[in-house]
């Protein structure tokens, strides 16, 4: 399974791109008929993170990639002309199952395109302006915000991308609450970046990210009966109608973390850790 987990950070050899920060941009505005990917939206959006991870990946170093080649290379060029293809999607036309994975997918890939083509957010105000950049889906623009708040059933997006400028025939989703589980936000404690399939996201690739997640990032501290995970989780947490406590249940594939949740389940206590990138909020 491909999948990328290295952070996007400016390495010393390659300077910060010169390509100012605004507060919206649209990243696939070029002429559609230079796009060469023709295909049902899911497994378009799955050929468009597979381009991306392999682009990545070479011209990745160590944990580091180097945006300024990256972004002059012929991979890159040509994914910019293929996820002009977006703008032919018929989202009315996608099951509720079929826009969670679409959006997804596509969520993923908006959010590392602006992070390489605009640098790493040097401040609050331009890592909340990340999510504001967006992509021609049809003949809309959705920013990375409007589709968190899709993606979660939420009314309103915020600022950038009130759901009630998208017709509700084109953004009623299945909603998964273990969706933030697979979303690439670019922060330490993100998942990671990896294509959802149409065919396996609901049967096995949601569960197996989960998975992933929860035991990378899950804090046991069993003398004092607390289990703590990322910060971003506690603006979250209310998405899970059974709570977070469950979920850790079902989805961990650590030993230990079973064993106390059998035992003291009643009594453990969900704690959310904050760091420098936690405490910023990627959708308010």
């Amino acid at each position: 399974m491909t999948a990328f987990a290295s952070k996007i950070h400016m390495p010393a050899y390659s300077p910060r791109l010169k390509r100012p920060h605004s507060n919206t941009e649209i990243l696939n505005s070029g002429k559609t008929y230079k796009s060469d990917i023709s295909a049902h939206p899911c497994d378009l959006s799955v050929a468009l993170a597979r381009h991306l991870i392999d682009i990545l990946k070479q011209h990745q170093s160590g944990s580091l990639i180097d945006s300024k080649s990256l972004c002059n290379s012929s991979g890159f060029i040509k994914f910019s002309l293929n996820v002009c293809a977006l703008q032919k999607v018929e989202l009315k036309d996608l099951s509720p199952q079929e826009r969670t994975i679409f959006f997804v997918n596509i969520y993923n890939v908006l959010n590392i395109h602006t992070y390489l083509i605009k640098g790493e957010p040097r401040n609050l105000t331009e890592r909340k302006e990340i999510l504001n950049h967006q992509y021609y889906i049809g003949s809309q623009g959705y920013s990375a915000r409007a589709i968190y708040g899709i993606l979660r059933g939420a009314e309103d997006s915020g600022s950038s991308g009130n759901l009630e400028t998208h017709p509700k025939e084109e953004t009623q989703c299945h909603v998964d609450p273990r969706i933030h589980f697979c979303l690439f936000s670019g922060t330490n404690n993100s998942p990671i970046f990896r294509p959802y399939s149409r065919d396996h996201f609901f049967e096995d690739e949601i569960k197996e990210q989960s998975t992933l997640f929860l035991d990378q990032h899950l804090d046991l501290r069993s003398t004092r009966y607390e289990i703590w995970l990322p910060g971003f989780l506690k603006s979250y947490a209310g998405d899970f109608p059974k709570g977070l406590v469950p979920v850790l249940e079902e989805h961990t594939g650590r030993s230990e973390v079973k064993k106390f949740l059998k035992k003291y389940q009643d009594n453990c206590e969900i704690k959310f850790s904050e760091n420098a990138y936690d405490k910023i909020p990627y959708v308010k």
